[in-house]
């Protein structure tokens, strides 16, 4: 997806947070976190890269591409986006019962309201007979553009209240911990759009974890399994050959079973590896649609269950990371150190018709070194080069169905860089 010429893209996004700390005892804390921002955005894009996009305005540049008038392209779109939010978070941490009862409590609010219009143009033949004045003699063979827009206003509130309860009883040598959380959230959401409503979706979630420290605190191991049901679960599908026009509605019932593990080890002094796994299986156990399986589309209020041939978006079945940091010795200045890591995810679909956006499975190879710690006047300097997908591996960061084809945008190729941080 690249910015055109006509108008390229123009955002502005302004913000502040400010966290206050209160100690009110050597065992009590009270947080206040607040935050605001807001986002106003003027962008054009061509997702289509269409072959004429270089005759936009100027002179033709090549022959073939004289033939269609400047400002052809297959799919191009105007997007306008304002967008502000705020909230409020009050938590008050610590511990009682000589340390063995630790607890953290709190308080949240968030709202926010926001403005989202698109105008995309479908051009199947990438001839814009919008385009002012004839400018080719295949000007008359031109067929209207499908012109399509639409409007969304939204708002969101959303209050919470919540706590976490950590108690170690005086047993297995202070070994085990058993963690208690509750947490009860209020959310209002409400938009106003050209497309029809849906009910609210509601989710049922379960999980069991452990927590452990092992070998004398040289092995950290975590893991927790999962379970969510949804019912009315909302999904949205683009509704091809616009890809314009976005459809919200209710799936039906779905659930997702899981389970993921954390591994940190010290295999020397210097040497730290790092480790995780995550497995979902989620499936649609119902979906009503108005299209088939098989494409057929329904007409007169009528659906069909397709729950068989629909994918729970953003769920790759596997994922795994493996990393490897080592602290060279010997430094006086600072800590020297050189990491190397590793990420592999399976397959996985970016919409519930998997099979016309999805991605397959990838692998990203990554490596830096960080010089920390450095003395600089009153604070210190942090230095890292770094280096992400060195086998400059081609995989799909999103993509979206367009009836026959898929438009996409790339992941990011191999790429190098430099940071430096000053922290005082």
């Amino acid at each position: 997806m690249a910015a055109g010429d006509n108008g390229g893209i123009d955002d502005e996004v302004g913000g502040h947070a400010l966290t206050v700390t209160w100690d009110i005892d050597e065992s009590t804390d009270f947080k206040s976190i607040s935050s605001h921002r807001e986002l106003r955005s003027r962008n054009y894009y061509d997702y289509g890269a269409s072959v004429n996009h270089a005759n936009r305005f100027g002179a033709m540049v090549q022959p073939l591409r004289s033939f269609m008038p400047r400002g052809s392209e297959i799919l191009d779109a105007f997007a306008r986006h304002e967008q502000w939010q705020l909230s409020q978070e009050f938590q008050l941490v610590g511990d009682a019962l000589a340390d063995r009862l630790e607890y953290a409590v709190g308080v949240y609010y968030f709202k926010e309201q926001g403005w989202d219009r698109q105008e995309p143009q479908n051009n199947v033949l990438a001839l814009n007979a919008l385009a002012s004045g004839p400018q080719s003699p295949a000007y008359a063979l031109m067929l209207p553009a499908i012109w399509t827009w639409f409007d969304v206003r939204a708002k969101s509130e959303s209050q919470a209240v919540y706590g976490q309860f950590t108690c170690t009883p005086a047993t297995l040598e202070d070994r085990l911990h058993l963690t208690l959380g509750l947490r009860y959230t209020e959310d209002e959401r409400s938009a106003r759009k050209s497309s029809r409503s849906f009910d609210p979706e509601e989710l049922s979630a379960y999980e069991l974890g452990i927590k452990s420290d092992l070998l004398s605190d040289r092995l950290r191991l975590n893991a927790a399994v999962f379970h969510y049901g949804y019912d009315d679960m909302q999904v949205d599908q683009n509704i091809p050959p616009n890809i314009g026009v976005t459809r919200t509605s209710n799936a039906g019932k779905a659930k997702i079973d899981g389970a993921e593990i954390d591994l940190t080890a010290l295999l020397m002094d210097e040497l730290t590896l790092t480790a995780s796994y995550g497995y979902l299986d989620a499936d649609f156990e119902e979906f009503l649609d108005t299209q088939t399986c098989d494409g057929r589309n329904l007409f007169g209020g009528l659906t069909e269950d397709v729950s068989a041939c629909r994918d729970v978006a953003a769920s790759p079945k596997h994922t795994c990371s493996v990393a490897l940091e080592y602290m060279l010795p010997g430094v006086t200045v600072g800590e020297l150190s050189a990491r190397v890591d590793y990420h592999w995810q399976a397959e996985s679909a970016f919409a519930v018709r998997g099979g016309w956006a999805g991605r397959d499975a990838f692998e990203l190879v990554g490596a830096s070194l960080q010089w920390a710690g450095i003395p600089l006047g009153s604070g210190e300097l942090r230095a890292l080069l770094w280096g992400r997908n060195l086998a400059d591996e081609e995989y799909f960061g999103h993509a979206m169905s367009f009836g026959v084809f898929q438009l996409a945008t790339f992941g990011e190729p191999r790429s190098y860089g430099i940071d430096l941080a000053w922290e005082f």
